[in-house]
């Protein structure tokens, strides 16, 4: 009951809903779109197994090169109503 929730990522596009785990098992380029905004900073995560593509975010310490065979989580924070921070935070060996 507080968990977070975890969602199949259904096609190519993420929209921004706070304490979700979306789980990416093939799309390999994704647009992200905020959320409704409501003064609160949103954060979610993105499980991907395969190397992905992300627009409509701006990465933290700039876009990290992906490989098959990994796992990524990757961050993401929407700070304001359009703007949408990335940082992968691991990378898991499959």
């Amino acid at each position: 009951a507080t968990g977070e929730k975890v969602l199949p990522l259904a096609g190519d596009t993420l929209v921004v809903q706070h304490a979700t785990w979306f789980v990416n098992d093939s799309q390999g380029s994704i647009a992200v779109q905020p959320g409704a905004w409501k003064d609160e900073v949103m954060t979610c995560y993105l499980k991907s197994a395969v190397p992905v593509t992300l627009a409509g975010v701006t990465w933290l310490y700039g876009q990290p090169a992906m490989a098959a065979g990994y796992t990524f989580v990757i961050a993401l924070q929407q700070v304001d109503a359009a703007t949408v921070l990335a940082n992968l935070a691991y990378t898991l060996p499959q």
